[in-house]
């Protein structure tokens, strides 16, 4: 389906959801090293009353890759942004495909974040793109990175402490940039941090009982009408898709036949606290094939 045709959909029925997938014949997760054999690149949209529907591309393209990151530009550009990610080597690309014109233009980098992965980006309507944190192979990064303008600007703010695999979320009531959990070496983080972008300061929200474990990789979205987030699953176990053992850990994938897999759903109220609205945990074993 031409992209011009999708975008039409699209605002007919004001639902949309952007995928962009990738699959390997070594599917590989996490902070990860070496190449990816088999890659499959395969980019979709989802129109929800509609289906799914193949996008038609023109020119160049960005090349294979994962544990980068997305967001989606709703305003008048209708348009898709991807950084970073590996496929071997990390990467510091920024990409932006217009729906419009169905087409990819990589932006010129400027003083730009170094190559990453595993790190977490919200779009600010604003027309500013937000990065945090991540891991390139050998550091993780605590940095808070804007484009805007085509420019890159580092924020130098003290806030969280380094890591990757954690989650974002953009509260547009307040111009505030919310993260929680991920993963610093064998170290799960449990906490969660709020960033005014007007004032340029975070904040470490106190600890609740009703606080979620420690956990990576799991999902995050803002609730605008309850301005809560609600955050769900993840890894309680910080080596589970690791590739390259870490020297002090452990466990890694290759070691350990077992994983502990969090269902549960909590919700975050705005003020910080985390409430009993709905709190429902389980921790069980599952075996990896």
């Amino acid at each position: 389906m031409p992209v011009p045709a999708v975008v039409s959909r699209l605002r007919q029925s004001r639902w949309y959801a952007v995928g962009y997938a990738i699959y390997a014949l070594d599917k590989l997760h996490g902070t990860v090293m070496g190449t990816l054999k088999g890659l499959c690149l395969i980019q979709w949209l989802l129109v929800v009353l509609g289906g799914w529907s193949r996008v038609q591309e023109l020119g160049t393209r960005p090349s294979g890759r994962s544990v980068h990151v997305a967001t989606f530009h709703g305003g008048t550009a209708h348009e898709f942004w991807i950084h970073g990610g590996s496929h071997g080597d990390f990467s510091e690309e920024l990409w932006v495909f217009d729906f419009d014109t169905g087409s990819w233009e990589q932006r010129q980098l400027n003083q730009a974040p170094m190559a990453r992965g595993d790190h977490v980006a919200v779009w600010d309507p604003n027309g500013v793109l937000w990065i945090h944190g991540g891991y390139n192979g050998v550091h993780y990064f605590n940095d808070l990175w804007r484009y805007s303008a085509s420019t890159w600007t580092n924020i130098m703010a003290p806030g969280p402490s380094a890591r990757s695999q954690h989650v974002a979320v953009w509260d547009a009531s307040n111009r505030a940039i919310w993260i929680h959990g991920g993963l610093f070496d064998c170290t799960l983080n449990q906490d969660l941090w709020k960033f005014d972008t007007q004032q340029g300061t975070w904040t470490l929200l106190p600890n609740s009982q009703h606080q979620p474990f420690a956990r990576a990789n799991h999902v995050a979205v803002w609730d605008e009408v309850d301005r809560a987030i609600w955050i769900h699953a993840g890894y309680n176990r910080p080596l589970i898709e690791r590739i390259d053992p870490v020297p002090g850990c452990m466990l890694s994938c290759k070691k350990s036949k077992h994983i502990s897999v969090l269902q549960d759903r909590v919700v975050l109220d705005w003020i910080g606290s985390l409430a009993p609205r709905d709190l429902v945990t389980d921790c069980k074993q599952e075996t990896l094939i």
